[in-house]
């Protein structure tokens, strides 16, 4: 019995020796409220928050996300969502983990003008990401924001498709160490007043851009994921 348990114990201490430390401290579920850049938060993988936190020059809260695309807008809130830690596994990305199998993760310079496909702009706690090739000539006011962000939904039923780059697989926010993933099956079509989705419809919407100072970042489709950027980020150039 002596030695059995002996083998237990060896075999266990076997194994957490070739775990990264990571995964085997303990871990929390669901949001957490403590700084990006500790060491505890460094460690996190896979980890579900219910909010996305980022970091530029101040520090935001994002809540919901909208994405613009030619034919149509999509809407989702952050429950429930994916955060990955970039700089802990975007060297591994080729390795399975344990718990899901080789995680797409992008490179640190692999988002570069070359995959680049629109702009990323933060209105308090929403953060639109605009992939459209070509907007409307309009002028644009806050009423548009607010029609895309709180507005009815079920507008029209449409495809979650990328001009040019088909339907992504899911929709990232990357920054600093992290990036915070929402699959493409949490969006919601939205159109705001005055227009319906169908081919090209959105290229009619007003550009964004005039209602802000500057974007927050840019949006990138590459491996089949939409990104948006918002640096500084440990994978950016």
């Amino acid at each position: 019995m002596r030695q059995r348990r002996f083998g237990i114990a060896f075999l266990a201490a076997a194994l957490l020796a070739v775990l990264p430390s990571g995964l085997r401290a303990d871990q929390p579920s669901g949001n957490t409220n403590s700084s990006d850049n500790t060491p505890w938060n460094r460690r996190l993988d896979d980890a579900r928050v219910d909010e996305i936190r980022l970091q530029t020059d101040r520090y935001d809260t994002v809540t919901e996300v909208v994405v613009i695309t030619p034919d149509c807008a999509f809407r989702s809130d952050t429950r429930n969502i994916n955060r990955r830690n970039v700089n802990r596994i975007g060297f591994t990305q080729d390795i399975p983990l344990i718990g899901g199998f080789f995680e797409n993760t992008p490179r640190a310079g692999r988002l570069d003008g070359s995959n680049q496909i629109g702009l990323a702009f933060l209105d308090g706690n929403v953060l639109y990401i605009d992939t459209r090739p070509a907007a409307g000539s309009t002028k644009a006011d806050g009423t548009l924001l607010t029609g895309l962000a709180k507005g009815p939904t079920g507008a029209a039923s449409a495809s979650f498709a990328v001009a040019g780059a088909g339907s992504p697989e899911n929709v990232s926010v990357v920054n600093r160490d992290f990036q915070y993933v929402i699959q493409t099956g949490g969006f919601t079509a939205v159109a705001p007043a005055g227009y319906r989705c169908g081919p090209n419809a959105m290229a009619a919407l007003p550009s964004l851009a005039p209602l802000f100072e500057r974007p927050e970042g840019t949006a990138h489709f590459l491996n089949g994921q939409l990104i948006a950027l918002v640096r500084p980020s440990i994978i950016a150039n």
